[in-house]
């Protein structure tokens, strides 16, 4: 992986292939603390060298007093560059290394500023820079050595402040003020960076829940594609040959559904969520519980279908979740057509009270099972169970050895009104 050029403020990453690696909020939130810490440097720098030349001349030790003012331009252009280029905030051995250059600079500072102007003017500029370092420490890993950083600051400009400390009481308020503010100021900011670190962090997790979530939902998608195809394929070599005028009528309706199926795998390659054997919405944008289950079940007329949905006729739901409704009966017919024997198959719907519940019932009377002792496959777990899911839809199923299943759909229908897009899901 290597690091290509970018704005200020954000990597750009790239693969040895040059494709484009996304960085995390984390990683984002650590350059922007980064490009601050290099700005509250730089800006403390713009403010101090105004007062250059003065300090330099009204020093008692203008050598030593201009080796300080370099020293402290030094170690500020030197954390602010490499905050820049590396867009991230100093290490620990740096930062020590800064502090002590501060503590340095603050103690000449006794030897080399004049006692009236070591507050209140930027010839004293000591003050003000030890504050811009203390807030530097803001992410350093680890309690105790920000602390320790502070502490240290805070001694070092309390010597620095003491002629004043021994003056009037705004004096003694003055120098007070300026060891409070270091302290208040560098604990702020540092509360600040490591929450935002924290939420960017909080970010990065639920991003990956939701790379997860869709990868997820993506390999199910690909279940449900495949199974009814596999399912239709299967029924067709598995097709009873000596049955004359009755094997081609099935095997017409078989290549029928194959069709359908054929078509649905297109759209599913294609990445487009409109499946063309889905009922169509109508004006509103919905559609009935009866109109799906009579589409459906013209799907499979070579099975005995008995539909039974007067009482369900003014059920309706959002045109999504008809079509995975329509989906996950074709799934339960195909199951019934390929392991159950049924001669007859009785899909029943009805709504149970004005609030909109309905329930719809697949019956078969084919050989039945042992509901304990069957692993469900992917046309149950995914097309059925896990679709109707996110359109809240209960999935029970209930059958018997040598008697047959009922698998019984319950769910609430959309009220008067509503229109697509603004169902449940």
């Amino acid at each position: 992986m290597k690091r290509a050029s970018g704005a200020l403020g954000r990597r750009h990453l790239t693969t040895a292939d040059g494709e484009p690696v996304e960085q995390t909020t984390l990683a984002r939130s650590t350059t922007v603390v980064a490009l601050l810490i290099a700005l509250l440097r730089l800006g403390t720098l713009v403010q101090m060298v105004p007062s250059l030349l003065v300090a330099v001349d009204v020093s008692a030790r203008p050598v030593l007093c201009a080796a300080s003012w370099g020293l402290a331009i030094l170690a500020a252009c030197v954390t602010a560059g490499s905050c820049l280029l590396r867009r991230r905030p100093p290490g620990v051995t740096w930062a020590t290394l800064d502090v002590l250059i501060a503590v340095t600079v603050v103690l000449i500072g006794i030897l080399t500023v004049p006692e009236h102007l070591r507050s209140g003017s930027w010839v004293g500029f000591q003050p003000g820079y030890a504050l811009s370092v203390a807030c530097s420490l803001l992410v350093v890993a680890g309690p105790a050595v920000w602390a320790g950083g502070v502490a240290l600051l805070v001694a070092a400009q309390a010597a620095y402040l003491q002629p004043l400390l021994a003056s009037g009481p705004v004096d003694v308020a003055s120098a007070v003020g300026h060891l409070l503010t270091l302290v208040v100021l560098s604990a702020v900011t540092r509360v600040g960076a490591r929450g935002l670190q924290e939420v960017a962090r909080t970010a990065d997790d639920h991003k990956a829940l939701a790379v997860a979530a869709g990868r997820e939902a993506e390999a199910r998608r690909g279940r449900i594609a495949v199974h009814n195809a596999t399912a239709v394929m299967s029924l067709l070599v598995d097709l009873d040959r000596p049955s004359g005028a009755k094997e081609s009528e099935a095997r017409a309706q078989l290549l029928h559904q194959a069709s359908d199926e054929l078509v649905r795998m297109r759209s599913y390659l294609r990445r487009t969520d409109h499946d063309p054997c889905s009922p169509a919405p109508d004006r509103a944008g919905t559609t009935t519980l009866t109109g799906v289950v009579d589409e459906v079940a013209l799907d499979v007329d070579d099975l005995d279908v008995v539909v039974q949905t007067d009482l369900a006729r003014s059920v309706r739901f959002d045109a999504g979740t008809g079509a995975d409704l329509a989906a996950a009966l074709r799934s339960l017919l195909l199951n019934v057509r390929q392991h159950a024997h049924a001669s007859r198959v009785v899909l029943h719907a009805e709504e149970l009270d004005p609030t909109g519940t309905w329930t719809l019932s697949v019956h078969d009377d084919g050989v039945g099972f042992d509901p304990a002792g069957v692993v469900w496959g992917a046309g149950l777990t995914d097309l059925v169970v896990g679709q109707l899911e996110r359109h809240r839809i209960d999935v029970v199923v209930d059958s018997l050895p040598g008697v047959g299943t009922t698998v019984t759909l319950t769910g609430t229908s959309v009220p008067a009104g509503v229109r697509s897009g603004a169902g449940r899901g």
